[in-house]
């Protein structure tokens, strides 16, 4: 199987999305195909089985293979499935939409759905952070001491990084288009592929910090998990 799927709504010129089988793993480039890849990755045998199962369902095969309405603008796609060929312009298949959150959840970082939707966020306190993965509804946790690394473990659980998100949300900062080393920050990176900074002052990020510190807590109970009190 090989999927290969193109869109102006991309708005970056001849960059596109391709599935292929790779013995019983689904492999996804997101570029230039392989001529510049932006992303990739290589899906677990029981991932790619449900992945293909999803896309069963979209019944792709009985799409017309061309789409035009001439009286709108639109977008224009194209999408080649294996030896067959599916394009339009301004007019779409009644699934179409469907389709495209299924590439959307498997291709955050191409926005085909939400240009300012979170794709990775950190919280990086002295030797411990967090890192939330929305897309694969991950939460995960290092703790360092020197160099070698002590803790780390990771969870998926969308209710929980959910929960952390709207927190950061709720805690208004000033934000740069930049990465620096610092002991405390929050970075967040958008399907756009920006990435912000968010300078808190000392005390908001205490205040973060307490209001992250105590949704852990009651998440996992008696594991440590930041210590409020040295900031």
């Amino acid at each position: 199987m090989e999927l290969k799927f193109t869109t102006t709504k991309l708005e970056r010129q001849n960059q596109e999305i391709l599935l292929e089988m790779v013995d019983d793993r689904l492999h996804i480039v997101y570029g230039e195909l392989f001529d510049h890849i932006i992303s990739e990755r290589l899906l677990s045998p029981k991932e790619t089985s449900q992945e293909l199962k999803r896309l069963e369902d979209l019944q792709l095969s009985s799409w017309a293979h061309e789409y035009l309405d001439e009286s709108q603008p639109g977008e224009a796609w194209k999408l080649t499935r294996n030896d067959e060929v599916y394009q339009g312009r301004g007019a779409y298949p009644d699934n179409y939409a469907d389709f495209i959150a299924f590439l959307d959840r498997l291709v955050p970082e191409a926005a085909l759905v939400d240009l300012d939707a979170v794709i990775d966020a950190f919280i990086v306190c002295d030797q411990e952070m967090i890192r939330i993965t929305p897309d694969h509804q991950l939460f995960s946790y290092k703790r360092r001491h020197g160099s070698k690394l002590a803790t780390a473990f990771e969870i998926h659980d969308g209710e929980l990084v959910d929960t952390i998100l709207s927190v950061l949300n709720d805690f208004n900062a000033d934000v740069f288009l930049a990465s620096y080393p610092v002991s405390r920050y929050v970075s967040i990176t958008i399907a756009q592929g920006d990435t912000f900074v968010y300078d808190y002052n000392a005390k908001d990020f205490r205040h973060l910090m307490i209001e992250i510190d105590n949704i852990l807590d009651d998440y996992f109970e008696d594991l440590p998990i930041f210590d409020t009190k040295q900031l």
